[in-house]
């Protein structure tokens, strides 16, 4: 039932039939061409590759911005997109309790306004590192990473 929820809400926004063309809705202008925005198209570009559907790049709320929001099977997955240039280093690290707090209260709003906030759900980083020199980033990415409030509160039940 919830299932069928989410694909009507994919369909209704015309992201089931083309997932593709959310990939390519990247933004514009001068933040496009940035190590962040960089960063972001190539873990949307990794995740689709391995089977997820991008639902939405960059939603935003006052308060901040949640990275990519995609579907792993019947799991709603908010996914925060973490890049440094470096080829050392954890950019994952980044992702503090502050910043994990915001990550779940803007979940929360997204799963409030599409109607899922009983849908499972999970967050997960996915760290990207892009030395200058390389052509191609590291990608690494940590599937729930960090657990916002159980129950289904907010969008988020335990994923086990």
């Amino acid at each position: 039932m919830r299932w069928r929820k989410i694909r009507a809400w994919l369909v209704d926004n015309g992201f089931w039939t083309r997932p593709s063309d959310a990939v390519s809705q990247f933004r514009s202008g001068k933040r496009a061409s940035s190590l962040g925005a960089r960063g972001e198209e190539a873990a949307a570009t990794f995740l689709k590759g391995k089977g997820y559907v991008i639902v939405q790049q960059n939603y935003q709320k006052p308060w901040g911005e949640l990275d990519l929001i995609v579907i792993d099977d019947q799991t709603i997955v908010y996914v925060e997109v973490k890049t440094l240039r470096s080829e050392h280093g954890s950019p994952e690290k980044a992702v503090d309790q502050k910043k994990q707090k915001k990550l779940i209260r803007l979940a929360q709003a997204f799963a409030a306004e599409k109607g899922l906030l009983h849908q499972k759900s999970r967050f997960d980083i996915v760290s990207v590192r892009w030395p200058r020199a390389a052509a191609e980033p590291l990608i690494n990415h940590f599937k729930n990473a960090f657990r916002g409030p159980d129950k289904g509160v907010g969008g988020y039940r335990r994923h086990h």
